[in-house]
């Protein structure tokens, strides 16, 4: 939860029972940084994880820098803000359809053979 919300752990103090930290510990303790105006970016979307520097690309060959402008700029800044909040969650669900599977075939044997039609 600490690293969804972008809140250094070390900083969050535990109020169970043997110190421990709990889920509510770290929403509370990233309110306080968001209400403080601390640690919250611009717009504030929450606390802002610091990004990870970039590899040396001039071991590839010459390389120019120039400042990104006007719409590329503002698109780089909200793809990395939209990256930074979404919930990156995957879930699996197994299901035992094996009655289902054998009404639909004991149905499809009973259904005519010319093409559906749409409306």
């Amino acid at each position: 939860m600490a690293r969804e919300l972008g809140v250094d752990i070390n900083d969050v103090a535990g109020t169970d029972g043997d110190g421990r930290i709990s889920i509510e510990d770290v929403k509370a303790h990233a309110k306080r940084l968001i209400t403080s105006g601390g640690a919250a970016p611009a717009g504030g979307a929450g606390p802002r994880v610091a990004a990870e520097p970039l590899p040396d690309f001039s071991k590839w060959g010459a390389i120019e820098r120039q400042p990104m402008r006007g719409i590329r700029r503002k698109t780089a800044e909200h793809l990395g803000s939209s990256w930074a909040q979404v919930a990156l969650v995957t879930q699996y669900d197994s299901a035992d359809i094996t009655g289902f599977e054998e009404v639909r075939k004991r149905h499809a044997r009973r259904r005519p053979k010319a093409p559906l039609r749409s409306p």
